[in-house]
């Protein structure tokens, strides 16, 4: 048996969210949401955005302790529905 890239990072991931929902007449609606989150790591991993790179110190990991490569801190989704009635 032979381990490729074994998991020997640790992350961390806190966040939060807002859903903002109206619904109008005649079957228009919109919905809003926004995510805010913040997600830390000592690892780079093969699906990262951008190059992966490896780590400074193999035996002090922390020195790697920063905001990920696949961090989105803001997030924002906008929807529109128009219901087609006949």
């Amino acid at each position: 048996m032979t381990l490729i890239n074994p998991s020997i990072g640790k992350s961390s991931y806190h966040g939060g969210f807002v859903r903002v929902e109206k619904r109008f007449s005649r079957g228009f609606s919109m919905l809003a949401h926004y995510t805010k989150s913040r997600f830390m790591d000592d690892v780079e991993s093969a699906n990262e955005y951008g190059v992966t790179g490896s780590y400074m110190d193999q035996y002090h990991r922390r020195l790697d302790w920063a905001r990920s490569a696949s961090d989105v801190p803001n997030h924002v989704v906008l929807t529109a529905m128009y219901e087609c009635r006949p």
